[in-house]
C-alpha cells in the first residue's frame, strides 16, 4: 500500500502535454535554465526504466548523486519501494487511463495512491533542487487531464507543433512510436506512418480541447512556431501564466546566450548536450499528397490552430 505521511503543501508541477516531435525537450531545456523551475524531462517514462535510465549527465539514474538524493528522499517521504511506485505510474500514465481519470473521483483508489506519489516526488525533487517549481515534459494527455483534475499545484502547457512540422521530424528517425509501442520507418511503412502521425495529431488537438474547455484557468495552448519565431513574447505569457519571470532568460536566447542542461531523462537525445542554443531548424517541404492528407484529416484543428498545410 501507499505510505502515509505528514502532509505538506507540494512545489508547483509544470506539465508539458501534447504529442510526439512538438518540440517539448527543447522548451524543457529552455525553460530549466530559469531561476526557480527544476527541469527533469520526460519524468513519467523515465523513471519506467530506473535505475538504468540515463540522465543528460551521460550516468545511470543509480549512479548520479543527484537522482540517487531524489530517489532517497521519495522513499523517506512515502515509505514505499521507489521502483514499484514508479512502475505504477507509468501504468497509469498510459493513454489508455485518459477514461479511467476522466469518470474517477478522488476517493478512488488509483486517485488516492496517484496523489501521494505525484506530491512526494514533486516534493522530492524540489527539495534536492533547492527550487520551487518542477517541470515534467511527459507529454501524455491521461497526465495532463489527472493534474487538472485532482491535482492543484499544477499548471498544464499544452504546446503543439504543426502536423507537417512534426511529420517532417519522425522522417528524420528510423522508427517511429505509437501507443509506447516502436515501428519501423522505411519506404513500406511510411504512408501508413504519416496517416498515423496525422491521426494523432488531431487526437491530441481534441483531447487537449477536452482539457481546457474543463480547466480554462489551468492549461495555457502555445504553438512551437510562436516559440521560435518570437521567444520573448511567448515566455512573457508564460511566465504570466506560471506567475514566474522569465525576461532573463528571453535576454539569454535573444542574445544566443548557450543554455545548460541539467539531470533530465527521457526525451530524445539532445539532453545528452552540456549545453545548446536555441535556434530552431528549419523543415523541409513534404510532398504534396502528404500535405493535402493533412488538409483531410486535420482540417478543422488546422484552422482552429491557424496553420496551413501549404505554409506550416
Amino acid at each position: 500500500m501507499q505510505g502515509t505521511t505528514t502532509k505538506a503543501e507540494p512545489p508547483l508541477m509544470i506539465y508539458i502535454m501534447g504529442r510526439g516531435h512538438n518540440g517539448s525537450t527543447v522548451l524543457d531545456g529552455v525553460l530549466g535554465n530559469a531561476m526557480d523551475i527544476e527541469s527533469v524531462g520526460e519524468l513519467v517514462s523515465g523513471l519506467s526504466r530506473y535505475p538504468d535510465e540515463l540522465v543528460a549527465t551521460g550516468e545511470t539514474m543509480a549512479d548520479s548523486a543527484y537522482w540517487r538524493n531524489v530517489v532517497s528522499c521519495y522513499a523517506a517521504k512515502s515509505g514505499c519501494v521507489p521502483a514499484e511506485s514508479f512502475a505504477w505510474l507509468a501504468r497509469y500514465t498510459h493513454p489508455r487511463h485518459f477514461l479511467t481519470w476522466l469518470r474517477a473521483d478522488r476517493r478512488h483508489p488509483a486517485v488516492v495512491k496517484a496523489l501521494a506519489i505525484n506530491a512526494h516526488l514533486s516534493s522530492a525533487i524540489a527539495e534536492v533542487a533547492g527550487k520551487p517549481l518542477v517541470l515534467d515534459s511527459s507529454k501524455e494527455y491521461s497526465r495532463g487531464l489527472f493534474l487538472c483534475k485532482f491535482y492543484p499545484h499544477s499548471k498544464i502547457i499544452h504546446l503543439i507543433r504543426s502536423p507537417i512540422a512534426t511529420v517532417h521530424s519522425y522522417q528524420k528517425r528510423p522508427t517511429f512510436k505509437f501507443l509506447r509501442r516502436s515501428f519501423k520507418m522505411d519506404s513500406r511503412t511510411l504512408p501508413l506512418a504519416i496517416c498515423t502521425v496525422l491521426c494523432s495529431w488531431s487526437v491530441g488537438c481534441l483531447l487537449g480541447l477536452v482539457i481546457k474547455y474543463l480547466y480554462p484557468n489551468r492549461v495555457l495552448t502555445m504553438r512551437y512556431e510562436d516559440l521560435c519565431v518570437q521567444p520573448r513574447q511567448e515566455l512573457e505569457k508564460l511566465g504570466a501564466f506560471l506567475g514566474v519571470d522569465l525576461s532573463a532568460l528571453a535576454a539569454r536566447i535573444e542574445q544566443k546566450q548557450p543554455l545548460e542542461i541539467g539531470h533530465n531523462i527521457g526525451g530524445n537525445k539532445m539532453r545528452f548536450q552540456q549545453q545548446f542554443t536555441f535556434t530552431p531548424d528549419h523543415d523541409k517541404p513534404l510532398r504534396l499528397a502528404y500535405r493535402l492528407l493533412a488538409l483531410l484529416v486535420n482540417g478543422p484543428f488546422l484552422l482552429l490552430h491557424r496553420y496551413s498545410p501549404f505554409n506550416p
